[in-house]
């Protein structure tokens, strides 16, 4: 079950919202088109479910735009992907995950031992500032703390035990603000680093986003898509980019402008049908049809 946003607060944008900035990191695409036709076969299992008058065989190739010809009702028509995605999110991932191999080259020499089981959070100076280069000092630096977090003890993790927040680890190595936010007695999953050490590192910083924000970058994809030859727009939010990253967030902040907004979508030229694939809800929105109309 996928859950909301936190909504801090409403303001003449609309609702501004906290999502989760968690990464589920799958395995990558060889790719870009093996990346797309994953995308391509979630699209049509919902569309069998949930809206089955509009299920489709797929051609081949499109020309690229489009990027698949499909075929309904014995009309050839022609698909074009996009994703709905946050690119400063995306950068922050980028940056993290060279960090984290890094890490793993560390744990593969015999370090960071001890820490499966534990989430750090990381700023960088002020909180929210954009990720700085580490260089091999600071990231030595960075390791010896980690090493003595994997042997310090570990605070209570009993329910009825409140361990006051300024007393959890944490740490500074330079411009490097870490604090030890999670405890837990099962390893952590979900990037690769967590997959391999049970050992999680992210970013401290909550990207706020406002409803209005979502609805534009949903309308920037659907107009930089709008161009002959595309009958029909997939949005994908919340699906694995080319690299296997997956950010519930973008289909959390997707879902909620869906559901609990009043989206006013722009009306293309030239795409008779737009549809919004939200994954980890498992729904599939039509929000724009010529044929309906």
């Amino acid at each position: 079950m996928m859950v909301g946003p936190m909504i801090i607060a409403t303001g003449e944008d609309g609702e501004v919202l906290s999502p989760p900035d968690d990464l589920i990191q799958l395995p990558a695409f060889s790719t870009k088109r093996a990346m797309e036709f994953s995308h391509l076969q979630h699209f049509k299992r919902l569309i069998k479910s949930q809206l089955p008058d509009l299920q489709f065989r797929l051609l081949g190739d499109g020309a690229d735009p489009p990027d698949f010809f499909l075929s309904r009702s014995d009309t050839k028509f022609g698909l074009e992907l996009t994703m709905f995605a946050s690119a400063q999110r995306r950068e922050r991932a980028a940056f993290f995950s060279k960090l984290h191999e890094r890490l793993l080259l560390a744990y593969g020499k015999g370090r960071l031992r001890g820490l499966s089981g534990i989430k750090v959070d990381m700023a960088f100076g002020e909180l929210g500032a954009k990720p700085v280069s580490v260089d091999d000092v600071l990231f030595d630096q960075l390791i010896e703390a980690f090493d003595k977090l994997g042997k310090q003890k570990r605070p209570s993790m009993a329910p009825d035990v409140e361990i006051p927040s300024d007393e959890w680890p944490n740490g500074t190595v330079g411009p490097l603000n870490w604090y030890a936010s999670s405890y837990a007695d099962y390893p952590f999953r979900g990037s690769k680093l967590s997959n391999i050490m049970g050992f999680e590192v992210e970013y401290m910083h909550r990207q706020w986003t406002t409803t209005a924000e979502v609805e534009r970058a949903i309308n920037e994809r659907i107009m930089a898509k709008d161009r002959a030859g595309v009958d029909e727009l997939l949005i994908v939010a919340g699906g694995p980019d080319q690299a296997g990253r997956q950010f519930p967030a973008e289909a959390i902040l997707a879902s909620h402008l869906l559901e609990k907004g009043t989206p006013a979508f722009v009306k293309p030229a030239h795409i008779q049908r737009v549809f919004i694939d939200v994954w980890g809800a498992e729904r599939l929105y039509l929000i724009h049809d010529c044929a309906a109309a």
